[in-house]
């Protein structure tokens, strides 16, 4: 085997596959390059990497296939040397008996020693195959994957996104982490659909797929007919995952039914606030930005805070006031009591009501940062009591996306 690729896209190419599959530094990637076969116009080149989850992707990548054949590697090690080379065009090659793959730019050169294990293809049967505009399952999940949960013991929580398509022609993405819950619509036209109806679950992996690895027009998803697993493709890459089946279908259940309006607000307004309280509240060194954006906005992700809103309305001012302030937890250790952050914003609040809730500040800045416009704010009621449950957050410039959060309780 050998190929040319700029070195800069082989260490894009590792780091996407390796984030996909959440591989270790140890695991084994491999290139396969393929020269041009009759009818087509370019080389075939393609890494390929697998999981101990049982995924499997395979990425195209840009590259001139000089001679065909394979080569394996560490994904520590192929890192490592396409680093090196930082932007130059580089050329890989393995001998079919050489028990190492050497990498070269000009006279330069890195060795590296072949892993003793095969690497396994997996073969699917076939299955129900979907085929969507890539744009519209990018934009939906885009949407929502803020809200996905991490943790996979938690049982009224989806780790990924599940995807729906009714008869009514939109696609709807929702995601759950058991506390609050982002739907996202996109009425679409375009989908290739075996069913009036379809629904499928993307795991974390399946997720970073389709962001970091999806560049073609078209994104066609297989439901396999065993073994709970999807099929991805898109511009030539493909994907494999384990999805696990029935994954929180009642989420609708978590919707309020006709909720009362609390208020309304300007979504900008709001969102600069909380961002300020973050910063008020001396946070900054334990919160980390995010590391693909080091120069973005500081998160929320570490601040364990909760926000408290107060709305009231009177014939001469209508506005909700905003309260930050850190969660008491006694399991924490003693330390300094930090100030907390309030503000004053305007809002539209139904006459007589006066409404005092608390909510996540972390889930409410999570979903002021994906709302535009202005923003209403519902909630329905817990049972024949007289307490208020779950709160619906809805934006005017994107009627088809919602959120809803819980309340803390005291």
């Amino acid at each position: 085997m050998k190929i040319e690729i700029s070195a800069m896209e082989l260490s894009l190419s590792i780091s996407d596959l390796k984030r996909i599959l959440d591989a270790q530094d140890g695991d084994t990637v491999t290139i396969e390059a393929f020269t041009k076969s009759a009818g087509s116009k370019k080389d075939r080149v393609v890494i390929r990497g697998s999981s101990p989850r049982a995924n499997f992707v395979e990425l195209q990548i840009h590259a001139v296939a000089i001679e065909p054949g394979g080569a394996s590697f560490r994904f520590r090690e192929i890192a490592q040397a396409a680093s090196a080379f930082h932007r130059g065009k580089i050329t890989v090659g393995r001998s079919p008996a050489s028990t190492v793959t050497v990498i070269s730019l000009g006279d330069e050169k890195i060795t590296l020693k072949v892993p003793n294990e095969e690497f396994e293809t997996i073969d699917e049967p076939t299955g129900e195959r979907t085929v969507f505009a890539a744009g519209d399952l990018l934009s939906v999940m885009m949407d929502v994957i803020h809200a996905q949960s991490y943790d996979y013991a938690t049982r009224r929580s989806l780790c990924g996104v599940n995807f729906e398509v009714g008869t009514d022609m939109k696609l709807r993405a929702i995601a759950t982490n058991g506390r609050c819950l982002a739907v996202s619509a996109r009425q679409i036209s375009c989908a290739e659909l075996k069913k009036p109806e379809f629904s499928v679950f993307l795991p974390h992996a399946a997720c970073d797929f389709l962001l970091h690895a999806c560049r073609g027009e078209k994104t066609t998803i297989v439901k396999f007919n065993k073994g709970g697993r999807i099929g991805i493709e898109n511009g030539g890459s493909v994907g494999y995952f384990y999805s696990p089946q029935g994954s929180f279908p009642s989420w609708r259940k978590c919707v309020p039914d006709n909720p009362s309006l609390i208020a309304k607000f300007d979504a900008v307004k709001v969102e600069n606030a909380l961002e300020r309280a973050v910063l008020a509240l001396g946070r900054k060194e334990e919160i980390q930005p995010d590391e693909d954006d080091p120069d973005g906005e500081v998160t929320i992700e570490d601040a364990n805070l909760i926000a408290h809103l107060f709305c009231s309305a009177n014939t001469s001012d209508s506005h909700m006031d905003i309260t930050i302030s850190e969660v008491d937890d006694d399991t924490l250790p003693p330390r300094a009591k930090l100030p907390e952050f309030s503000t004053r914003v305007d809002a539209e609040v139904p006459e007589g009501v006066s409404v005092n809730v608390k909510l996540n500040a972390r889930y409410f800045l999570g979903a002021m940062r994906v709302m535009w416009g202005t923003i209403s704010i519902s909630a329905g009621k817990l049972g024949d009591s007289e307490q208020l449950g779950a709160m619906l957050f809805k934006c005017s410039t994107y009627p088809d996306f919602y959120e809803v959060i819980m309340p803390l309780r005291d």
